[in-house]
């Protein structure tokens, strides 16, 4: 009896893409008894509703082998694009620079490799603001942008920073003024497991869900 569907099925159409990129089973061994299409189906619920891999619903093949999958497809197509070294910071990956309104909401990302500079960085994403038009008041930013960085915002795009700097005896964690949104907004991206994994070959077609992250912006509009 057919199980009932969920909304995360593929649908027929999704399949015939799909079909042709699924590997073919190993010579040799025992014979593949399960559905791909019911793996790909259960990795998609698994992904929408979260949780452990235990409870994926009976109605799909044994969580084990659905798991086996997704690791073995996992392994052959992750950690892929561009990655660098940042020897200063011992940093191996990517980082993210976000832009982000006052209620810590995203407005701008830029993904890239751990090699580049904060100052770097910077420019890519305020770059990337302008672009898009955005017209910004005030924009705060930690001590790492220092260099050359606002001097440029203001000069090349007439955008004010704003370095919010931790005062010289504070030694340890330290809740700093305004810089505590933009890290409300990375500790609301964490709690998405698989959005803190830098998976993608393309950060910037999937730029939500990478890598490693450094500093931040915040803005006021």
């Amino acid at each position: 009896m057919p199980r009932r569907a969920y909304p995360t099925d593929l649908t027929d159409d999704e399949w015939r893409v799909l079909e042709p990129l699924i590997p073919p089973a190993t010579p040799g061994g025992r014979f593949r008894s399960v559905d791909p299409r019911e793996i790909l189906n259960a990795i998609r619920y698994h992904v929408r509703a979260g949780g452990a891999w235990r409870l994926v619903p009976h109605e799909f093949p044994p969580w084990p082998t659905v798991y086996a999958y997704f690791r073995r497809w996992e392994q052959d197509h992750g950690n892929r694009g561009p990655r660098g070294d940042d020897g200063g910071k011992q940093i191996t990956g990517r980082k993210r620079h976000v832009l982000v309104d006052t209620e810590g909401f995203l407005t701008d990302l830029v993904v890239h490799p751990a090699n580049l500079s904060e100052s770097a960085g910077a420019k890519l994403v305020l770059g990337k603001a302008k672009v898009a038009g955005r017209t910004l008041a005030k924009i705060w930013v930690d001590g790492g942008y220092q260099a050359g960085v606002v001097a440029w915002a203001e000069t090349e795009l007439g955008y004010p920073l704003e370095v919010v700097a931790r005062p010289p005896a504070t030694k340890g964690f330290a809740v700093l003024p305004r810089r505590w949104v933009v890290e409300r907004s990375f500790a609301w991206i964490g709690r998405y497991r698989r959005l803190s994994k830098g998976l993608h070959k393309h950060p910037l077609r999937k730029a939500a869900t990478t890598g490693i992250y450094r500093k931040s912006y915040f803005s006021r509009r």
